[in-house]
């Protein structure tokens, strides 16, 4: 008789399933690849909003400097669609995963941390196509860090697609404050870049995947459902006589196992489900990444079961 384990690891199969269903393939090879730039992950000690600046510039940055076409905005947290995949960290295969639940080829995750005085920004670029993460750092301390780290984004964008810097001249054209050397990183007549928190957008693109993934759990659980009636009619069908006592079991087991296994996917999916719901209403009623929210979503197994957990507090509602 097929064990709880083995229904758990089918649950998971049919969830990978699913992933790889919703995954497609846009780029045309006439265009630049398609990408994702992901929000700004901001260490402690990093000024509230700041993030947000940096989301604008570097989606700016990209579409003038054309190597990329951004897919989506910039609302989506990896650590979210992370969660909701059951992977963690910065490997090729949770990247990959991550990339294919996008339908991108290129992933960027900017970051921003502090180590003292010195504020340190990086923008990762995984690769689908090579499976290779590129990262390029740069580095500001002093009262305009902030400002100095925004005029190296261009910079920083050149050096991770292996693009040349730009002349002096062109540098002043477009307002990145290194042609008259006063370090106050606004060229003449240009203005300064906006510093406040961009609007706050819902992240639902982590709740719906949670929600498909719940969806096809249970619709595998009426899958094994109807198998399960098939053995059952089977077992019904073989003669009870000695001869046939073998496939008689066989029936049996296979009806057994089956039972287990639907019922594993639908308390599982519909679990995972309503946490999707749950998570969708957090989102719409916080106005998304607003920051103020302090819920938190994360996978948990039992004994009979398996699902997703939410705790925390839910934001406030304006």
């Amino acid at each position: 008789m097929l064990g709880l384990p083995h229904g758990t690891r089918l649950l998971g199969l049919l969830t990978l399933a699913l992933v790889s269903s919703l995954a497609a393939t846009t780029s045309a090879q006439d265009e630049p690849p398609a990408a994702s730039l992901l929000r700004t992950s901001t260490a402690e000690g990093v000024r509230g909003g700041y993030g947000g600046a940096i989301d604008r510039i570097v989606r700016t940055r990209l579409d003038s400097l054309d190597v990329v076409r951004i897919r989506g905005s910039v609302a989506l947290d990896v650590s979210e669609v992370q969660l909701a995949l059951g992977c963690v960290g910065e490997t090729p295969e949770c990247l990959g995963q991550v990339a294919e639940q996008l339908s991108v080829d290129v992933l960027l995750l900017p970051n921003l941390d502090r180590a003292g005085d010195e504020l340190i920004l990086s923008v990762a670029a995984f690769r689908v196509s090579s499976g290779d993460l590129t990262r390029v750092v740069r580095r500001a301390s002093g009262d305009d860090a902030e400002t100095q780290l925004l005029d190296a984004v261009d910079g920083l964008l050149r050096e991770l697609f292996g693009l040349p810097p730009v002349e002096p001249d062109e540098a002043r054209e477009h307002g990145d404050g290194h042609g008259d050397g006063h370090g106050d990183g606004v060229g003449d007549g240009e203005i300064a870049p906006d510093l406040t928190p961009p609007p706050a957008e819902p992240a639902i693109a982590g709740p719906a995947i949670v929600m498909g993934v719940g969806a096809a759990a249970m619709l595998g659980g009426v899958v094994t459902g109807v198998l399960f009636l098939d053995e059952e009619e089977g077992y019904r069908e073989v003669p009870q006589s000695a001869a046939d006592v073998a496939d008689r079991d066989a029936h049996r087991e296979s009806a057994e196992t089956l039972a287990l296994t639907t019922n594993i996917l639908f308390i599982a999916g519909g679990a995972v489900a309503a946490a999707g719901v749950v998570w969708l209403v957090v989102e719409l009623a916080g106005g998304g990444g607003s920051g103020e929210s302090e819920t938190l979503l994360a996978p948990w197994v039992g004994p009979q079961t398996a699902g997703l957990s939410l705790s925390g507090s839910l934001p406030e509602i304006r």
